[in-house]
């Protein structure tokens, strides 16, 4: 593998605190850390990603040189990247990416992406639902989780073998994305994204990190740059940029 080199760990804190602490200690571009399970995980915006033994839990470290207001849609090109991955390693699984970076099929949530931006540097964090866990432990989280394995593996087992290669393929198809967003930005994967879109027709309600309103009504799509296109009752349209806004509520007519 050309860009990441990748670190497997049976257990951590969180992989995020590990590749955070490597971009202060200066490490390069592609450092990544693998583990199987996490006892202080967390997602987007700060919410907690419960993480027992049979999910993948994915962090490297990212230094692109862009601009400020490009930085939040690589977020967008990561989770198609994790999807393109699914589909080569749990082909059964027919999955969408929800607005801006889960990944989503109709029993639930599969996997999400975080980003945090630190020091100059973008700490990256992948955590999918692979196989159902022991006991089928209720791992919370604001959306129903599904799991890649769906029913090819038994409750309680996991194949690390198969989530160390799930990860590495989900790095190997970020690679030539990621080279390409550097260069030209979002726009050559917005054909990509829309047509993996699942909340195209939804009735939402976006709201900013504190809660505030931003847009309420119908998602038509998103634009070349990865904003949310939200079509209100009376007409307007609004463009939410994934890095300023979550979706509070979705609905279907």
């Amino acid at each position: 593998m050309g860009l990441f080199r990748l670190t497997v760990r049976d257990s951590v804190t969180s992989t995020n605190d590990l590749v955070k602490r490597a971009i202060d200690e200066g490490a390069p571009e592609g450092h990544a850390v693998l583990a199987f399970s996490q006892s202080a995980g967390y997602g987007r915006q700060g919410r907690v990603w419960a993480s027992p033994y049979g999910g993948m839990y994915l962090s490297f470290l990212l230094r692109p040189s862009v601009s400020a207001d490009r930085v939040a849609t690589v977020g967008l090109v990561v989770a198609l990247s994790v999807r393109s991955a699914a589909r080569r390693v749990f082909p059964a699984v027919q999955s969408q990416v929800k607005w801006p970076n889960d990944i989503v099929c109709a029993a639930g949530k599969l996997a999400g992406v975080s980003s945090e931006y630190r020091k100059g540097a973008l700490c990256i964090g992948v955590g999918a639902n692979v196989a159902v866990p022991e006991g089928d432990l209720d791992v919370g989280g604001k959306y129903v989780p599904a799991y890649l394995s769906d029913a090819s593996v038994e409750a309680g087992a996991f194949d690390r073998y198969a989530i160390e290669w799930f990860a590495r393929t989900v790095l190997e198809e970020l690679e030539p994305r990621y080279a390409q967003w550097c260069a030209c930005g979002f726009e050559p994967f917005a054909d990509e994204y829309r047509s993996c879109l699942s909340l195209i027709g939804a009735q939402v309600e976006v709201v900013n990190r504190a809660g505030g309103p931003i847009a309420q009504g119908t998602v038509e799509g998103i634009d070349g740059q990865g904003r949310l296109l939200v079509r209100a009752d009376g007409g307007g349209l609004s463009a939410v940029v994934s890095g300023e806004a979550h979706i509070a509520r979705i609905g279907r007519s």
